[in-house]
C-alpha cells in the first residue's frame, strides 16, 4: 500500500529536528520503500540550519487538481511504500480547506491508498512561552511575553484541526504531546512511519532552532522594533552557529498563566476528548524564574563575536546593495 505521510508540526514541537532527521535519513527511508522528495529545493537544509521542510510547496496548494498533479511528480518506482512530507504550514492550511475530503481524494487520484498525518501538540503554558520566543526570533515581534499570553490561541486551532480530520475517511490522524516525547522523538517518528526500531539515526546536529537567552531576546526585540521581521538574520545566526547555548526559561506571572489556561479550557477539553490519557493537554502552570527581570544580562565572547559578525555582514550587504542602486542607469523621461 502506498501511503502519503504528512508531518504537520505544529510549531515549537521539535519540527526542525524532525525535518533534519528525515532529510539525513533519506537513504534509510528509501531502503524501507519511502521517499522524502525535495520539491524545488525545499527541505535541502543541512546541519543546524533552520528551514521549512520539504512539504511547503504541497501545503501552499489550494485545489485538488494542483495537489494531485504535484503528487504525481513523485517517482515511486524505487519507493513503492509511499512518500513523506514535513511542513508546519500543513497545520494551518489544511484546516482552511473548504472541503477537507479534498486531501484524501487528491491522494487517491495520485495513486496513494490513504493519508497519514502526524501532529504534535504541546502543553499550553510551555508552548506559549516558546512560541513567544519564536515570535521574537523569526516573526519580527517585540511585545512582552505577558501581552503574548493574552492572545495565545493555538489550542483553538488544534481543536478545529481535529474536528476536520480525526474521523475523515481516507485519513489517519496521529497526535502526540511533545512534552511526553521531547527526549526521544525518533521512536514515535519511526512508529508512525511503520519502520522497525533503529531504522533511523539521530541528525548530526543534536539541537536545531534552539531557544534563546534573555540577553539575546532583549537585543533581538530592540532590533525588531527598528527593522521588523528582517531582523531575524541575527537570531538565525545565533541559533544556527551556536546551537548548544542553553536558553533561559521565560514565563510570566502565574496569575497570567492561569488566566490563559482558563480562557482556553473549552478548547483544551475538546482536543483531550480525541486523545488517549498520556497524550492529552495538561495544565503546566509553574512559577516564573525568580528575579529574572532584575538579573544582569550578558553575552559570552562567542556570542559577541557572532553578533558583531552578523550585524557587520548585514551592514556590508546593504552598503553593496545601495551602491549598486546608485550605479544603475536612470530611466529617461
Amino acid at each position: 500500500m502506498a501511503i502519503l505521510y504528512l508531518h504537520a508540526g505544529h510549531s515549537k514541537t521539535g519540527t526542525s529536528w524532525l525535518q533534519a532527521a528525515l532529510r539525513e535519513n533519506a537513504a534509510a527511508l528509501a531502503e524501507n520503500g519511502l521517499s522524502y522528495p525535495l520539491f524545488f529545493g525545499f527541505g535541502a537544509e543541512s546541519g543546524a540550519e533552520i528551514g521549512q521542510g520539504n512539504g511547503l510547496p504541497l501545503a501552499m496548494l489550494e485545489s485538488r487538481e494542483k495537489l494531485r498533479a504535484s503528487l504525481e511528480l513523485i517517482d515511486r518506482s524505487t519507493c513503492p511504500a509511499g512518500a513523506v512530507f514535513s511542513s508546519e504550514e500543513f497545520f494551518p492550511r489544511l484546516s482552511e480547506y473548504e472541503d477537507p475530503a479534498m486531501l484524501p481524494r487528491a491522494a487517491r487520484d495520485a495513486g496513494f491508498d490513504r493519508v497519514e498525518i502526524l501532529l504534535f501538540i504541546r502543553d499550553p503554558v510551555g508552548h506559549a512561552a516558546s512560541l513567544w520566543q519564536q515570535y521574537l526570533k523569526r516573526g519580527g515581534g517585540f511585545a512582552p511575553v505577558e501581552a503574548f499570553f493574552e492572545k495565545y490561541a493555538v489550542p483553538n486551532r488544534v481543536a478545529r484541526f481535529f474536528e476536520r480530520f480525526a474521523r475523515l475517511a481516507g485519513v489517519e490522524l496521529t497526535c502526540l504531546n511533545y512534552d511526553r516525547h521531547s527526549q526521544d522523538l525518533l521512536t514515535p517518528l519511526q512508529a508512525w512511519l511503520g519502520l522497525p526500531p533503529e531504522a533511523l539515526t539521530p541528525p548530526s546536529a543534536p539541537v536545531v532552532n534552539r531557544g534563546m537567552t534573555r540577553a539575546e531576546l532583549r537585543l533581538q526585540a530592540a532590533l525588531n522594533r527598528r527593522v521588523g521581521r528582517v531582523g531575524r538574520f541575527l537570531s538565525d545566526a545565533l541559533c544556527t552557529e551556536l546551537p548548544n547555548v542553553a536558553p533561559d526559561p521565560i514565563r510570566p506571572d502565574t496569575a497570567i498563566q492561569r488566566a490563559m489556561v482558563e480562557r482556553l479550557a473549552p478548547a483544551l477539553a475538546r482536543v483531550n476528548g480525541f486523545l488517549p490519557r498520556n497524550e492529552r493537554y495538561r495544565q503546566d502552570i509553574a512559577p516564573a524564574p525568580a528575579d529574572s527581570d532584575r538579573a544582569p544580562l550578558g553575552f559570552s565572547s562567542e556570542q559577541l563575536d557572532l553578533i558583531g559578525d552578523a550585524l557587520g555582514s548585514e551592514i556590508r550587504r546593504l552598503r553593496v546593495e545601495l551602491a549598486e542602486m546608485r550605479d544603475m542607469p536612470r530611466p529617461r523621461n
